[in-house]
């Protein structure tokens, strides 16, 4: 919760988000405003690093144990949660906050798929449904808002 305050903070409210977003947005736009890419994708890395280097030592405190196989499936879990809080494939617009309640409704039905006995195949399958789903959404989602501006210029 403290991480994903201070990300927040800085996503919303400095220089280095609102770069991200530029970024994640469109990035040859980015570069011709001024903004080193790739400096900033470095950072970038670094900082997703150090994350998943937080991440995998607080799952090896709960689990007790360090294996190559631990929390295999996981990154599918987290990506369609994090689609689900609404970030866009395409980059360039999401909020932490919607991120992390996105990754926990997602969490929340792992859980349930598992305490009700699915067979792993059917939670993967139910998970990429998913995010299928809100992938089409997405896309759905920008092509209204495209024809929608194109319909404001034209009047």
């Amino acid at each position: 919760i403290i991480f994903g305050i201070i990300m927040s903070f800085i996503m919303d409210r400095t220089y280095f988000g609102r770069y991200v977003f530029a970024i994640g947005g469109n990035e040859a736009a980015a570069r011709l405003a001024g903004i080193n890419v790739k400096k900033m994708k470095y950072a970038i890395g670094c900082v997703a690093g150090l994350f998943c280097g937080i991440g995998a030592v607080i799952l090896t405190s709960r689990v007790g144990a360090a294996a190559a196989s631990t929390a295999a499936g996981t990154e599918i879990t987290v990506l369609t949660g994090v689609l689900v809080g609404g970030v866009s494939v395409r980059g360039g617009d999401g909020k932490i906050a919607n991120c992390i309640a996105g990754v926990l409704i997602m969490g929340l039905l792992a859980n349930g798929m598992q305490l009700a006995g699915l067979n792993t195949y059917f939670q993967y399958v139910a998970k990429g449904t998913i995010m299928l789903l809100v992938m089409w959404f997405d896309a759905f989602q920008i092509k209204r808002r495209a024809i929608a501006a194109s319909k404001r210029k034209e009047a």
